[in-house]
């Protein structure tokens, strides 16, 4: 009985200790919180940052692999393009 009794009176106090925490946080500004941090976390910058890196790599790449003959023809469009302008 006496087990019993000291659990119910230390229940109550956990539960009366638990209710005066509660009683001070705003559940609504808590939850907008979550949801604005949700919306552009860091990580997705990161990956979005790593896309890009990889698409330059990639242009590089491909004007690394270009033939001189390619790159002679850019050339004379692009001259061609400046004299017409």
């Amino acid at each position: 009985e006496l087990d019993a009794e000291y659990a119910r009176k230390l229940h109550e106090e956990i539960n009366k200790d638990h209710e005066e925490i509660n009683k001070d946080i705003d559940c609504d500004a808590a939850i907008d919180h979550v949801k604005q941090k949700s919306k552009n976390p860091q990580y997705i910058k990161r990956y979005q940052s790593k896309e890009e890196i990889e698409e330059e790599d990639q242009e590089v790449l491909k004007s690394i692999n270009e033939t001189p003959a390619q790159k002679a023809a850019k050339r004379r469009k692009l001259n061609e393009e400046a004299q017409e302008a």
